[in-house]
This record gives C-alpha cells, sequence and structure tokens, in this order.
C-alpha cells in the first residue's frame, strides 16, 4: 500500500474503520482505535442511496450489491427513477440502452434536470431523454415506499394532479447527505444547516472550539463554495496540503481557496454509447456531445495514474 502511494515505508497506515468521535488531539473509531493527531483533514464525503453509493464497504459485498440491483432491474418491465440529477439521468438511460423494451421513468421534484448546472444541458438532455423513449415528469416528488429500490413488486406513486402511475421497480437516486456526524460532539458550531461542515477560505474548518486551528475539511463535505465535483475536491486538498506545510513552518495557512469555473466540469453519459460535456462560466454555457467509447469510464486510465494494481 504504502508503495503504491509513492511514500516511504512507514510514513502511511491505512485504516478500514469508521470515525466516531473527534476531539482536540485524538480521534476514536467505531472499532476501538484511538489515534492522536496534529491535524486532520476531514474527506468524508457525502452520502446517497444505492447505486450512487452502496451499503457494503468491502469489494466483494459490493458486487453482489451492484448484481443483485441488476438482477432487479432486468426483472422489472416498468421502471421508475427518482431523482433528474447526474446519477438519475445516467442510470435512466443505460437502463433505456440496455433495456429498449423496458418502460423507464425519470421523476424530478425540479421543472429543471440537473439543477446546479444551466438551462442549456437541461435542454439538450430533455431531448436525449426524449429521442430514447424515457418518460419524464419534472415537478413531482410522489412518497416512495420504504423498500424503494430493495424489491421488485408493483407500486402506485401518486402524482400533483392526482394521477395513480404503477411501476414494477422504484429506485431513488435523492437525498445528498454531507458526512459531517463526527464533529457534531466536538465543534457543533461547525456544523451548518446543510450539514456540511463551515471552512474558512484556507479550509480550516471554521468555529472551532480549540484555537489551534488544526482542522480542516474538504470536498462534499466542506461549506467551501465549490462545487460538488471530484475536480474541486482534488484542488481543495492541495490548498489543505499547503496550509498544513505552512503552519509545521511558521504556525501560518496562507493558501485561499477560491473556486474556479472548470472546476464545475461535467462529463456526463447518456446510455451506453453517448455523453455529454458541458462547462458553464457565468452566463456562458459550452456543451459539446461525444461517443462514449471507453465501457468502464476510465476507471483503467485512473487506476494507472494511482499505480493502483488490479484485483
Amino acid at each position: 500500500m504504502t508503495a503504491s502511494l509513492g511514500a516511504p515505508d512507514g510514513i502511511f497506515r491505512q485504516i478500514c474503520d469508521e470515525v466516531t468521535e473527534v476531539g482536540e488531539k485524538t480521534i476514536t473509531t467505531r472499532g476501538g482505535v484511538s489515534l492522536d493527531y496534529d491535524y486532520l483533514v476531514v474527506a468524508t464525503g457525502a452520502s446517497q442511496p444505492p447505486p450512487a453509493r452502496l451499503r457494503a464497504s468491502e469489494k466483494d459485498d459490493s458486487i453482489v450489491e451492484l448484481q443483485e440491483l441488476q438482477q432487479r432491474i432486468e426483472k422489472a418491465p416498468r421502471v421508475a427513477v427518482v431523482g433528474g440529477g447526474a446519477v438519475g439521468v445516467e442510470l435512466a438511460t443505460d437502463m433505456k440502452d440496455r433495456y429498449p423494451d423496458k418502460h423507464v421513468t425519470l421523476i424530478h421534484s425540479r421543472k429543471q434536470l440537473l439543477p446546479r448546472f444551466g438551462p442549456k444541458l437541461h435542454d439538450h438532455v430533455l431531448a436525449k431523454l426524449g429521442e430514447q423513449g424515457i418518460e419524464v415528469l419534472l415537478g413531482e416528488k410522489p412518497t416512495l415506499p420504504d423498500d424503494a429500490g430493495q424489491t421488485v413488486r408493483e407500486t402506485n406513486l401518486k402524482f400533483t394532479n392526482g394521477e395513480m402511475k404503477t411501476f414494477d421497480l422504484v429506485i431513488p437516486c435523492t437525498g445528498f447527505r454531507p458526512h459531517s456526524n463526527l464533529l457534531a460532539t466536538y465543534s457543533p458550531k461547525s456544523i451548518a444547516s446543510s450539514g456540511e461542515i463551515k471552512v474558512k477560505q484556507t479550509l480550516q474548518v471554521d468555529n472551532l472550539p480549540s484555537t489551534r486551528q488544526n482542522v480542516f475539511a474538504v470536498g462534499d463535505v466542506a461549506l467551501s463554495g465549490g462545487p460538488k465535483q471530484a475536480r474541486a475536491a482534488m484542488i481543495q486538498v492541495e490548498v489543505a496540503v499547503q496550509n498544513i506545510l505552512s503552519l509545521i513552518k511558521d504556525n501560518s495557512a496562507k493558501k485561499l481557496y477560491v473556486p474556479q469555473y472548470f472546476e464545475n466540469t461535467l462529463q456526463l453519459t447518456l446510455g451506453t454509447k453517448l455523453g455529454v460535456m458541458y462547462l458553464q462560466k457565468e452566463d456562458y454555457e459550452w456543451l459539446k456531445e461525444m461517443n462514449k467509447t471507453d465501457a468502464d469510464l476510465n476507471v483503467g486510465k485512473m487506476r494507472w495514474q494511482l499505480n493502483a494494481k488490479s484485483t
């Protein structure tokens, strides 16, 4: 593990566990491990229901979980995907490409698909969904069954016009929840009403009870002003690293995180063969349709970049 990260032996330690408590100088895990720290970076991300995030924590269990979802999708003739963000759009279009005769409905609570982006992307995606024969219901937020996504059975959903529609499988793709609970006891004033962790421009956690200012938050869990995208997280990590080094050297954090428009670049798949690249800068929107040629979504390229071994 250390060799793959390019770190000297003994400098890196990986623990597969869940942090349940953070103190001024110590963290505690669910497994009972206690670790002292000089600097702490919280990069816990956010949770979503499967298939966006899986319940399993081990590779073998994750494979089984995904295979079981595939089997439910294959078995269900009428599928509702609830949530018109990137996950919902990609799942619906992949499903329709794989099973052209399946009735697929995409349900979204707002009037615009992919609401974190501009109207040009919405118009393009809506047109492509129509071409694929996917029914789209906007401005709808039906009550979902407790076992949504887990069971193939006839389920009636009620819509605002009073109409009831019947589906055999309802898959939720909503519910973005930041994983900030680990700070709730130590520093409750650092948690925003959205559940995100409040940070300064240096990405140091704001409103800490300690004067040490040695806790940072990056990525989806941080209320940084940046987009919830991997590019933004990578840039935030560099800011946090530079500030930790600066604090070690002269006790000051100087590097500021300023969100850049390119951090919100989106590469969206629209089925197994098509995709779209999208970029927005203020009122300007750039969009390019592309053919999808890499079936593994560049996983192989990422493994190569991280010097990771296939298992």
